[in-house]
């Protein structure tokens, strides 16, 4: 099988986004560290030689801990390489915290319907009660999905 090289400019572009991305990970003997490879210079030339690349297992290793807001530099070089964008999944994020709140509010107005239903007659029988709990905590839930999707968002 015949080896195929990549054009030059592509070799210098992943080069330039792996030193982008070592960089901001704090530098090759910290990315050698956390990775568990002995030697910082292994780790330099995955970006000052044209026929080593880093691999990919470095990359999902290493660019998810740089992206504080920022793109990630390697994923982005090849995701342009390919004819792609890459973003984030922020927009999604707000949809279903939206869906879910329509969710919260039906759930909610459930809660009320079945508290006034059940204390109509000035006592709450331990079923009535038990059909309280159960609605409630289905509307609760919703509100944790909702402060979970808003912790992704803040990173948190």
């Amino acid at each position: 099988m015949k080896k195929t090289r990549l054009p030059n400019d592509t070799v210098v572009a992943i080069n330039s986004a792996t030193r982008r991305s070592i960089k901001r990970f704090g530098g090759s003997e910290a990315t050698a560290e956390y990775l568990g490879i002995n030697s910082r210079q292994h780790i330099e030339r995955w970006y000052r030689d044209d026929d080593r690349s880093i691999p990919l297992s470095a990359v999902a290793a290493i660019e998810p801990e740089i992206t504080d807001g920022a793109k990630p530099p390697i994923l982005s070089v090849l995701a342009d390489l390919c004819g792609f964008d890459l973003v984030r999944r922020r927009a999604e994020t707000n949809a279903s915290m939206v869906s879910i709140s329509g969710d919260v509010a039906r759930l909610t107005g459930e809660v009320v319907s079945t508290v006034i239903e059940a204390a109509a007659d000035g006592i709450v029988s331990g079923t009535e009660a038990d059909a309280i709990e159960d609605i409630a905590d289905k509307a609760i839930s919703e509100l944790e999905k909702i402060r979970t999707q808003a912790r992704k968002v803040r990173g948190a």
